[in-house]
């Protein structure tokens, strides 16, 4: 059964996966064309707000399958496909085989777990290492062999190099901490992390200083991001017109999956996988925003295990239906995104198409806000020119192409823009590539 279901996975994953890479995809592609493994630990990470991890064993896998867009995703494909498997064996040891098989179905068929498992980014990888800490924990708490204590120090040390908010999982298995071992355990970890302390003291102190704007954007402490966790768990990266039948949809998932939520409430080491770095995160972002709903893609196999193990205690007559609806709501939320495009990341490669199209015979230039944003059209167009800030030189050129993103953010002033009309030229057309905006000027 566990075969049909990562099959069912993987088509689900695979879909989409030639969509263009968004900007940060895009960072993450360019830092594996330009950058050695050393180089990414020493030059690159630096200036990050991630850890290397990710990045130098994609960069390893690159090497193999190279840089384009269907390679780079396969690997967060695989990263999926593994926490899929995991979490059916987590399942078993906290259920049985039926329980398990419906938690590994509803992180097959999870809409939030499909749309990571086909991005550039260290996500779908932190959720897999995640994963496996919890699963050897388990067993360690059984039988403490020398197998699981590697695992669990590896796995464990993958995920806090991969993404650092997976670090709140520390607490989970400190409270859940049945033998000596485990604290052993983190005794090795906490020793080989001391040696990255440099790297993440800069960044934590580059993060500290991203100003009010940039905080919001990466998940500042409101409402609003908080909110938004349990409903993108729900429905994943989709989206109505219609706020009521926003809100609505969203209901609808609520209560079917609160039923299994309320009957699993005694699974103590779900609910602190689940809650307690969300909790702790929260904390966090009163001063170091990091509340963006993403980020905590680590803990989406807790909330489907709940869900599994709590519908398994359903009456036999509610089971199959209150199953069925789980189900039919998780495909019918993943089928919305797979089936429209405007749920799709940026379409920078559809912004480069068009670009050289009418740019065939006359001479030209891209001008973004911040020399930062251009990383997209610099891995689809090599021979592209572009530019960025305020000393760029714009006037002898026939036509500026200005790429306004995030401008709300990083140039609110609309320094660029005032340039660009103050030198003579005209706005003659805007486009949109799902989120990038563009207005073509040119020369009067």
């Amino acid at each position: 059964m566990l075969i049909y279901i990562l099959i069912l996975g993987l088509i689900l994953r695979i879909i989409g996966i030639n969509q263009s890479l968004w900007l940060d995809e895009a960072t993450t592609a360019n830092v594996l064309r330009q950058f050695s493994l050393p180089q990414i630990v020493t030059q690159f990470s630096p200036g990050d707000f991630h850890p290397s991890g990710y990045y130098l064993i994609l960069k390893v896998y690159s090497t193999f399958l190279g840089t384009s867009e269907i390679a780079l995703r396969s690997f967060s494909v695989l990263c999926g496909l593994g926490t899929i498997a995991v979490v059916y064996h987590i399942g078993k040891k906290l259920g049985n085989r039926s329980s398990a098989t419906l938690a590994a179905l509803l992180m097959a068929t999870g809409p939030l777990a499909i749309y990571y498992s086909g991005e550039v980014r260290m996500y779908a990888l932190a959720s897999l290492f995640v994963s496996l800490s919890v699963l050897a924990f388990l067993n360690i708490a059984k039988k403490a062999t020398k197998f699981w204590l590697v695992l669990f120090i590896l796995s464990s040390l993958g995920s806090y190099f991969t993404l650092y908010p997976t670090i709140f999982m520390i607490p989970v298995f400190l409270f859940m901490a049945k033998t000596k071992k485990i604290y052993v355990a983190h005794l090795v970890i906490a020793l080989v992390l001391t040696f990255y302390l440099p790297i993440f003291l800069n960044q934590i102190n580059a993060g500290l200083n991203t100003g009010q704007a940039w905080g919001e954007a990466l998940g500042a402490l409101n409402f609003k991001n908080l909110i938004l966790i349990p409903v993108k768990f729900l429905i994943g990266r989709i989206g109505f017109e219609s706020k009521l039948v926003y809100a609505c949809f969203t209901l609808v998932g609520a209560y079917i999956y609160g039923l299994g939520l309320f009957k699993a409430r005694k699974h103590k080491l779900l609910w602190y996988w689940l809650v307690l770095p969300i909790v702790l995160a929260s904390l966090i972002s009163i001063r170091l925003a990091m509340l963006s709903y993403f980020r905590f893609l680590f803990v989406l196999p807790a909330f489907y295990l709940l869900a599994a193990l709590g519908l398994q205690k359903l009456k036999s007559r509610y089971f199959l239906p209150a199953v069925l609806a789980v189900l039919f709501f998780n495909l019918m939320s993943a089928l919305i995104y797979l089936n429209n495009d405007k749920f799709y990341r940026e379409d920078w490669k559809g912004l480069v198409k068009t670009i050289k199209q009418q740019t065939e015979d006359v001479s030209y230039k891209l001008i973004f806000p911040k020399n930062s944003q251009m990383e997209a059209v610099k891995y689809y167009c090599i021979e592209c020119h572009v530019g960025g800030g305020e000393d760029e030189v714009l006037d002898n050129f026939d036509q500026l192409w200005y790429v306004r993103y995030a401008v709300d953010i990083v140039d609110p002033s609309e320094s660029a823009r005032s340039k660009i009309e103050g030198l003579g030229y005209k706005k003659q057309e805007e486009f949109d590539f799902r989120g990038v905006s563009v207005w073509k000027y040119t020369k009067l």
